[in-house]
């Protein structure tokens, strides 16, 4: 079934080429996975995290089924920082179960399919956790991310895609607004939280249909807003990309 994901406009949003490449049309499934170690370890994390609730994990149980796991991951660690990445994922293992481990949300890693008016294929997501009382019509919905926090921006927080998304199916399935939707950057041991009101569900949705409507165009440039470094590390199409060419140096604009 064709779906468009956060993801996929995300992707969309940083680099037209890459989302052309690893989507190959406008709500395809992804052609191959772009596979990379941040990504693999990063889910590892979030798996973990999630076992917790559903098999009621210690932390020397969780930091055991790490350390099983992580030697069986598909991508290797970044040259001589296998040793730091490790004791950064015990430092997030310390910092979730001060936080939250002892928190009961109300479901945990939930898949959904949502129709948004206007735009003609459904949306799928993955929600890490929603806390609070339906019964109250008060629930926030959090999402973990094991990277930095520099990208969210005050301006990338005021109409968040992710955000915009997640609500609107919660609207759908219990008919209200969530209060708040957090991201929470359990490397950094912080968390960045949106109000969800309408007039920023207003603002998101006008940024996912204006992509929408540049994908349906056929508009797929090769912008590389990440930078040089986003296009080496994270995007196996660089070296095909008509945006750069190789030198001896590396890559230039």
């Amino acid at each position: 079934m064709k779906r468009f994901s956060v993801s996929c406009i995300g992707t969309y949003e940083t680099c037209g080429y890459k989302c052309l490449r690893q989507y190959n049309k406008i709500g395809e499934e992804k052609i191959e996975d772009d596979k990379n170690f941040y990504g693999e370890f990063g889910a590892l994390l979030h798996d973990l995290f999630d076992k917790h609730y559903k098999e009621n994990l210690t932390q020397e149980q969780m930091v055991d089924m790490f350390y099983n796991a992580v030697n069986d991951l598909e991508c290797e660690f970044p040259d001589g920082k296998k040793e730091q990445y490790i004791n950064e994922a015990l430092e997030q293992f310390d910092y979730f179960y001060e936080k939250y481990a002892n928190m009961k949300p109300i479901l945990t890693e939930e898949e959904f399919d949502l129709q948004i008016d206007g735009i003609s294929l459904p949306f799928k997501g993955f929600v890490d956790r929603v806390d609070g009382s339906i019964e109250d019509k008060s629930i926030v919905i959090s999402d973990y991310k094991t990277g930095r926090s520099s990208k969210f921006t005050k301006r990338e927080l005021s109409d968040n895609i992710q955000a915009t998304v997640y609500s609107l199916y919660y609207k759908q399935k219990y008919g209200f607004y969530p209060e708040r939707f957090v991201f929470i950057f359990t490397k950094e041991r912080k968390t960045k939280e949106i109000e969800i009101n309408e007039a920023f569900i207003e603002r998101g949705l006008a940024r996912i249909k204006r992509n929408v409507r540049a994908m349906e165009q056929g508009i797929f440039l090769p912008e590389a807003k990440g930078g040089k470094y986003f296009c080496k590390n994270f995007c196996k199409y660089y070296d095909e990309c008509p945006k750069y060419i190789k030198s001896n140096d590396g890559w230039d604009l």
